[in-house]
C-alpha cells in the first residue's frame, strides 16, 4: 500500500537525513515559490517572475504546471526520480554532491536556487505511482519531460507511449 506524498523539504543534508526514509521510494524536486521554468522556443528556460496561475501542490495533486503571462507553460517541478538498489537518503545526497545527481540540480544549487523534495516510500506499486507522474507531467506540458530530468529513460518511455 502506497502512503501519501510527504510533505516539501529544503533539499539540504540535515533535512535529509531527517525526513528521507533510509528505503527506496520515489521522489521528486521542486524550485522554490516565485521560481519555474517556463517552456519556451528552445525549451525550458527559468524564469524567476511569478507565474499569473499555479495549480498548488499537495499530496493528491502532485504536478504543478501553469499558465505563465503570454500563455506559456511553466512548472517549478524540475526532477522526478526513484531510487532501485540505493535509500532514498543516499540518492537524495548525490543530488547534493557531484556524484551521480543531475547536473542541472547542481548548477540550480550553485546559483543559490533553494530548491525542495518531497517522497513515496517504496511499495509494491510505486514504479506505477512513478511512471503516472511522468504521464501526467508529459500530458500537462504537451509533451515534455521535467526540465532537469530530460534525459531520463523513464521520463522518454513516457513521452513514446
Amino acid at each position: 500500500m502506497i502512503m501519501g506524498w510527504s510533505k516539501w523539504y529544503p533539499l539540504n543534508e540535515e533535512n535529509i537525513r531527517e525526513h528521507a526514509p533510509a528505503e527506496a521510494g520515489i521522489y521528486r524536486i521542486k524550485l522554490s515559490a516565485g521560481n519555474c521554468f517556463v517552456l519556451g522556443p528552445q525549451g525550458w528556460e527559468l524564469c524567476t517572475a511569478k507565474p499569473l496561475l499555479i495549480i498548488a501542490f499537495n499530496s493528491n495533486e502532485p504536478l504543478r504546471v501553469s499558465r505563465c503571462e503570454r500563455d506559456n507553460i511553466c512548472t517549478d517541478l524540475v526532477y522526478i526520480g526513484s531510487t532501485e538498489n540505493q535509500t532514498l537518503q543516499a540518492r537524495l545526497r548525490q543530488h547534493l554532491s557531484n556524484s551521480s545527481g543531475s547536473p542541472c540540480i547542481q548548477e540550480l544549487l550553485n546559483m543559490g536556487y533553494q530548491l525542495f523534495f518531497s517522497f513515496l516510500s517504496r511499495a509494491s506499486d510505486a514504479y506505477e505511482a512513478e511512471r503516472n507522474l511522468y504521464r501526467r507531467f508529459i500530458e500537462a506540458t504537451r509533451g515534455y519531460c521535467p526540465p532537469c530530468d530530460r534525459n531520463s529513460r523513464e521520463c522518454q518511455a513516457e513521452r513514446g507511449r
